[in-house]
C-alpha cells in the first residue's frame, strides 16, 4: 500500500492526471474567445438547475448577420452545483430565427465521496467541426426573453431583474445573494479543467494561469505543490455574467486529502436596469470572507460564509451564510418556474 501511494504521489507531481488523461505541468487550456461589445445575461429556474443563457447584445432581438456572429453561451449549474456550458457565437435575422455554434463543452460533476484523485473534475471536449443549433428569440417584455435552441423553448428572466427582485434587509435575500454571486463561480471553474480532482496539480507554476472572463477581465489560478496543493484564485474585475462582477483573491490551504481551512475576501458588484441615459444601476455590492470555512474531502465541510452588502440605501448588516449552501444554487425563492 505504501509503494502504491509513493507511485500515485510521485505521477501526480511528475503530471495531472486524471479519467480524461494527463496533462503537463502549467499546460495553459484556456481556449475561450471572450465576448466585445455589449452583451446580456438571462436565467431560467428548473426543478433541479438554473439555465444561464449568455448573448453577445444588449437588445436580444437585434439583427447579428451571419458574416460577423457575436458571442454565445449557453449552460446550467445544477442545485448541487454540477454545472455544463457550451461557448461559442450566435447570428440572427431579422425575422428572430438564428443559429448557435460551438466547438468547445465544458463539464463539471459534483462529487464529495470519491478520493480526490480517482474525480474526473471539470472537463472539456473540443469538437474538431462546430455544433449547430437552431435559435429563435423574441421578447415579450425588457425583463424576459422567449428562446427555442434546439427545438426547446425556454422563458428566460433578465439577471438585471433578479438582482433588482432580491430583498438584501432579510437573510433569505442574503442567501440568494450568494447564489446569484457563486454562478459566475461556477461557470469558471468548470472552465478551469482539472478542477475538483488531482488533475489541479497542472497549475503547479511560478506564473500564475490565467482564463478569461465571458465578458470581460479574468482570473487566475496557481497551486503551490502536489503534496501540498495550496490553491490561490484570484479575480481581477472578473465578469462572466453581465453586469455582475467579481474582484479578489480566494486561498484553498488543504492537505493533498482536500481537508483544511479556506482564507480571502472576494468583493461583487451586482447591476440592475439601466437607469435613464442607459446609465447601469448598481443595485448590490458587497463582500464574501472565506475566513470561517473549513474544506473536507475537496468540498466545503464545515463553518460558514460572512457576507456584507450594501444595498439601493446603503450599508445592510452583515449576514452569515451555512457551509452547506456552497453547492445551493437553487433560485427558485426569486426566480420560480414557469413554463412558457
Amino acid at each position: 500500500m505504501s509503494r502504491l501511494l509513493l507511485f500515485t504521489t510521485l505521477v501526480l507531481t511528475l503530471c495531472a492526471c486524471d479519467r480524461g488523461g494527463f496533462y503537463p505541468l502549467g499546460a495553459k487550456r484556456d481556449t475561450l474567445v471572450p465576448c466585445t461589445g455589449p452583451t446580456s445575461t438571462w436565467l431560467r429556474s428548473t426543478a433541479d438547475r438554473t439555465e444561464i443563457l449568455v448573448l453577445g447584445s444588449a437588445n436580444p432581438t437585434a439583427v447579428i448577420p451571419t458574416d460577423n456572429p457575436v458571442c454565445f453561451a449557453f449552460g446550467w449549474v445544477e442545485h448541487d452545483s454540477s454545472t455544463y456550458l457550451e461557448a461559442g457565437s450566435y447570428s440572427l435575422a431579422a425575422n428572430g430565427m438564428g443559429t448557435a455554434a460551438h466547438n468547445d463543452e465544458y463539464t463539471f460533476n459534483y462529487d464529495d465521496t470519491s478520493a480526490i484523485i480517482s474525480r474526473s473534475g471539470s472537463r472539456k471536449k473540443h469538437r474538431t467541426s462546430p455544433v449547430l443549433g437552431t435559435l429563435a428569440v423574441s421578447q415579450p417584455d425588457m425583463s424576459h426573453l422567449l428562446v427555442t435552441y434546439r427545438g426547446e423553448m425556454h422563458r428566460f428572466t433578465s439577471l438585471a431583474e433578479i438582482v433588482e427582485t432580491v430583498d438584501p434587509t432579510t437573510q433569505a435575500g442574503a442567501q440568494d445573494i450568494f447564489r446569484l454571486f457563486n454562478l459566475p463561480l461556477f461557470t469558471s471553474q468548470v472552465r478551469l479543467i482539472g478542477f475538483g480532482s488531482g488533475a489541479m496539480t497542472q497549475y503547479i507554476l511560478n506564473t500564475p494561469a490565467h482564463f478569461n472572463g465571458l465578458i470581460a477581465n479574468d482570473f487566475s489560478v496557481k497551486v503551490d505543490s502536489a503534496l501540498s496543493p495550496h490553491t490561490t484564485i484570484t479575480y481581477y474585475q472578473f465578469e462572466e455574467l453581465t453586469g455582475l462582477t467579481i474582484d479578489g483573491i480566494q486561498k484553498t490551504n488543504v492537505s493533498a486529502a482536500g481537508a483544511g481551512p479556506m482564507t480571502g475576501i472576494l468583493s461583487f458588484v451586482m447591476l440592475g436596469h439601466p437607469l435613464g441615459g442607459g446609465v447601469p444601476n448598481p443595485v448590490l455590492r458587497g463582500t464574501v470572507d472565506y475566513a470561517n470555512l473549513m474544506v473536507s474531502k475537496g468540498v466545503a465541510g464545515s463553518g460558514s460564509y460572512a457576507i456584507d452588502v450594501d444595498g439601493p440605501t446603503g450599508s445592510i448588516a452583515p449576514y452569515t451564510i451555512p457551509y452547506t449552501f456552497a453547492t445551493n444554487v437553487d433560485l427558485r425563492a426569486v426566480l420560480p418556474v414557469v413554463t412558457p
